[in-house]
């Protein structure tokens, strides 16, 4: 009889083996299906077609852009979502934290007199947005750096706008920047208006 109980013991433990093995392969399978189906789905911006004559240009935009959009999350991180204060906080001291260790910041109070003030996802996408368009011109300065090879016709602040939105894991930002370039001794124009990160 105590071989036989041995057997069986040996016999229940492989089983239980064999379903763990099968499990992690399992959660792995999922695991692996998933990540796949997430990276196939990103929206990629599709390769433009470009004189490459203007590659330059467009690069230069692009950095521009990326370098206020960082900066604005980094005031958006720092002061508690907001990068401009509605009124509420803005005229009251009481309703945010002054930090002089990192500039002038303020760290409003997120609930206060009993009002829930925590910024909504789209309050805080525009602010980056209104970040990016007030600040982008003094990173392009008018293109001062293609002014022997280019001559750039640029827009009107109202033409101007950005659209970021903000994932989990990402932040996109799409700018309207109409710009028409004459290229140095040639006739015509070409054409350019959205940037995108």
């Amino acid at each position: 009889m105590k071989g036989f109980v041995v057997v069986s013991s040996l016999k229940k433990r492989g089983q239980v083996t064999y379903f763990i093995v099968v499990g992690i392969l399992l959660v792995i399978a999922v695991g692996g299906f998933l990540y796949f189906r997430a990276q196939k789905e990103k929206i990629e911006a599709p390769l433009e077609e470009m004189d490459p004559e203007l590659l330059p240009i467009n690069t230069f935009v692009k950095s521009c852009l990326e370098r206020d959009l960082v900066e604005g999350i980094l005031i958006l991180g720092a002061q508690g979502g907001y990068i401009k204060f509605p009124n509420q906080i803005a005229i009251n001291p009481r309703a945010s934290l002054a930090s002089t260790q990192f500039g002038n910041l303020k760290i409003p109070y997120w609930y206060y007199e009993g009002q829930n003030r925590v910024p909504t996802l789209q309050h805080m996408e525009e602010d980056l947005g209104n970040y990016v368009k007030e600040n982008i011109r003094f990173c392009l300065r008018d293109f001062e750096a293609f002014s022997g090879k280019f001559s750039i016709d640029q827009p009107l602040p109202e033409d101007v706008s950005v659209d970021v939105r903000i994932g989990e894991k990402d932040v996109r930002a799409e700018l309207t920047y109409p710009l028409q370039i004459h290229i140095g001794g040639e006739d015509g124009f070409h054409q350019r208006e959205k940037f995108n990160l």
